[in-house]
């Protein structure tokens, strides 16, 4: 059983008094999508989509809220860091290392042999 989808269209006539209700001025869109969604068997989210759409395309947005936005001035004023590096402490491996090798890092494994060793990072 396939559900059919019905597809309607707003009229010229809908869409031009739309239009001119839009272009009268000043006018709460929520409350006129409720009406126009029982005038013309529409819901009033798809009747309020149309609406924003028209009010979009005919440039009526309201520019002058940005208008009335205050900007304050912002003061930077950057903090001094502060810190001292630490001190690296030597290693405890449980191995001697031979005199003037050194190394730095965790090693995953050590492996000690007759006549060396390795280390694996």
């Amino acid at each position: 059983m396939k559900k059919e989808i019905k597809v309607m269209f707003y009229t010229q006539e809908q869409t031009e008094e739309m239009i001119s209700i839009l272009k009268t001025g000043d006018v709460n869109i929520n409350e006129l999508s409720r009406q126009l969604a029982v005038k013309y068997g529409r819901t009033i989210y798809a009747v309020r989509f149309k609406l924003h759409g028209l009010k979009k395309k005919l440039n009526l947005t309201k520019n002058s809220q940005l208008d009335k936005v205050k900007v304050k001035k912002v003061i930077n004023n950057p903090q001094p860091l502060n810190f001292e590096p630490a001190i690296q402490e030597p290693a405890d491996i449980g191995v001697d290392v031979p005199h003037g090798m050194t190394f730095e890092g965790k090693p995953k494994r050590i492996s000690l042999h007759s006549d060396h060793f390795r280390i694996y990072f």
